[in-house]
């Protein structure tokens, strides 16, 4: 079984900045028994001294919020397409502002394939067209459609 489920994909979220947002996508993962109950407040608290937003060569900027394992209960993906923008900290400055606009959110059960699972992110953040599609998509389904090819092939 794969780690993108289409009941933890959501396009259109309407959050006025990050710990909506991820306070949103963590009870995705919670409503489905993927993450425990203190996932919610450590993935926020990582955010805040880990900041995740990555700043894309297209000109999309996206997040990728994670936080240990001790907090999951099995391995999944949350995708979140928001509205509009909102403003994560930069991970590779951590005082800059970026306008989010695409949230993938790991929660890893093991702690040795956060690194695989990482990597994988990196990669499908680099296929321009699929992130583009991704960001302009109105369904659950199209973002499924377009994300399960990158990170079901196997499962991580």
């Amino acid at each position: 079984m794969g780690v993108i489920h289409k009941e933890l994909i959501k396009t259109g979220i309407d959050a006025k900045n990050f710990k909506e947002v991820l306070i949103e996508m963590a009870g995705l993962l919670r409503k489905y028994d993927y993450v425990k109950e203190s996932f919610t407040d450590a993935v926020i608290e990582r955010e805040k001294i880990y900041p995740t937003g990555l700043n894309l060569p297209i000109g999309i900027n996206i997040a990728i919020p994670h936080t240990d394992a001790c907090h999951v209960n099995k391995t999944a993906i949350a995708i979140g397409v928001l509205k509009s923008p909102v403003q994560f900290k930069s991970m590779a400055t951590k005082i800059d502002d970026l306008d989010v606009s695409l949230v993938v959110m790991l929660a890893i059960k093991e702690s040795k394939k956060q690194v695989e699972t990482l990597k994988r992110a990196m990669e499908f953040f680099q296929e321009e067209e699929a992130i583009k599609k991704i960001i302009n998509s109105k369904t659950t389904q199209e973002v499924y459609d377009i994300a399960s090819k990158f990170f079901d092939v196997k499962e991580v």
